[in-house]
């Protein structure tokens, strides 16, 4: 029963970004800033993810991450539980300066959404096409709402999630005397 509960829990994640807000004042309060967080601000290794630069860059994420939700199949959607935590806590490694925003989340779950669909052409080009994506949009050094883009966060997310799938692979891989079921990593 745990586990059904907290594969419905996950819709939730794509609605944190309408409880910590956008703007400046937000912005102050929750961003990613590794200086603060080794100051004490430890919950900024949380919120920098579900604080959003305006409106429009938090309808953007929400809307990803339910349609991530919305196309995931329930044995896989446990998946996104770490990896909707762990670009968050890992990003302020690779980037000094402040960051907000769930897209490295985003792209972790749509990662692992595409790594989840049958072995085929057809996975890995939309893969590629991920991968792709990000790859020119990091090319571009863009802009969003007067913001430099953290495309370290999407790297990290396309990462985490591919780590994540292999392991799985792993841990379910059957073993020659006894087949294991897929659980949470199926």
């Amino acid at each position: 029963m745990a586990n059904t509960l907290l594969l419905r829990l996950v819709w939730l994640w794509p609605c944190l970004p309408w409880l910590f807000g956008w703007g400046p004042a937000a912005m102050l309060r929750w961003q990613g800033d590794a200086a603060a967080t080794r100051a004490g601000e430890y919950w900024r290794l949380f919120s920098a993810s579900w604080v959003h630069l305006d409106m429009q860059h938090a309808l953007l994420n929400t809307t990803s991450l339910l349609l991530v939700c919305w196309l995931c199949p329930p044995a896989r959607r446990a998946g996104l539980w770490p990896l909707a935590v762990l670009p968050a806590l890992l990003l302020p490694l690779l980037e000094a300066g402040p960051f907000a925003g769930a897209s490295g989340v985003a792209y972790a779950w749509a990662m692992w959404l595409l790594l989840g669909w049958p072995a085929g052409r057809w996975r890995w080009l939309a893969v590629l096409l991920l991968v792709g994506k990000v790859a020119w949009q990091s090319g571009q050094g863009s802009l969003l709402a007067g913001h430099p883009v953290a495309h370290g966060a999407h790297w990290l997310g396309l990462l985490l999630a591919t780590l994540l799938h292999l392991v799985c692979q792993i841990a379910v891989r059957p073993t020659p005397r006894k087949r294991q079921p897929g659980g949470a990593c199926a």
